[in-house]
């Protein structure tokens, strides 16, 4: 397999771990805004949605706590399943310097949030809905 054929099929595949590498190295370090520059490269040449996956992963991590990322809870409410979502909100808030931590309401509750039944668990409404 020459370079380019490898070079190729590495982008292909969602297979920049340089940058990704560099994601975890950062974070490691308690580098946030280095990482946060990384997470941005990656996405912007890579938006795959594997990569976004790792990104949730690294913005969940134990690493991010002493990070300095501003924790932020955020409520989703809709009449049909948003899951696949959730991986591309994490990501786009790590880049931005949030740590987020997602609510879903169970599949109904949509009507009942809007009428005002109904709260999160804890009772505790988040900032944003």
């Amino acid at each position: 397999m020459t370079e380019a054929t490898r070079t190729r099929s590495d982008r292909l595949l969602g297979g920049n771990s340089g940058l990704r590498e560099k994601v975890q190295a950062h974070l490691a370090q308690g580098q946030r805004d280095s990482a946060i520059q990384a997470a941005r490269l990656l996405l912007s040449e890579e938006p795959l949605q594997r990569n976004l996956r790792f990104l949730r992963k690294a913005a969940e991590s134990d690493a991010t706590l002493s990070s300095g990322l501003k924790p932020y809870r955020v409520a989703l409410l809709s009449s049909y399943s948003i899951e696949f979502a959730h991986d591309a909100l994490i990501a786009y808030g790590f880049i931005n310097g949030l740590r987020l931590h997602l609510y879903q309401a169970g599949f109904g509750a949509f009507r009942q949030r809007l009428s005002g039944r109904g709260a999160p668990p804890g009772g505790r409404a988040p900032p944003t809905a």
